[in-house]
């Protein structure tokens, strides 16, 4: 908004880089190093150095988007399944799942810090 406020109307490209590094942002703390679009849908591989622990992973990424799969072939990898996308359709669908898992992730990190409630008898 501030930019628009400043410099009127934002051009197509710097929209476009916006958002990728709006996704590139919230894919890093993720530990995605890799990210490409195929037929099949949009690949994230994951860093296994960086990549939030396998199953905290896996219970973010169900509870985010039942459209997410997890792979492990050569590398663990990320995949929003969503056939034919367009490379802009690809940015725009990946931005929010992708920000959803990292939310879920923060959640179940909180979560498990917390002492858990006692019982009520």
């Amino acid at each position: 908004e501030e930019l628009i406020d400043r410099f009127g109307d934002i051009p197509e490209p710097v929209e476009n880089l916006i958002r990728i590094a709006q996704l590139r942002g919230v894919t890093r703390r993720l530990g995605v190093s890799h990210l490409s679009l195929r037929p099949d849908g949009v690949h994230l591989r994951l860093d296994e150095q960086h990549m939030p622990e396998p199953d905290r992973l896996f219970e973010a990424i169900t509870k985010a988007d039942g459209r997410l799969r997890f792979a492990v072939a050569k590398k663990p990898e990320l995949i929003l399944c969503e056939r034919n996308l367009s490379p802009e359709a690809a940015v725009e669908l990946a931005i929010p799942v992708m920000t959803k898992v990292h939310d879920e992730l923060s959640a179940l990190k909180t979560a498990a810090k917390e002492p858990a409630a006692p019982e009520k008898a």
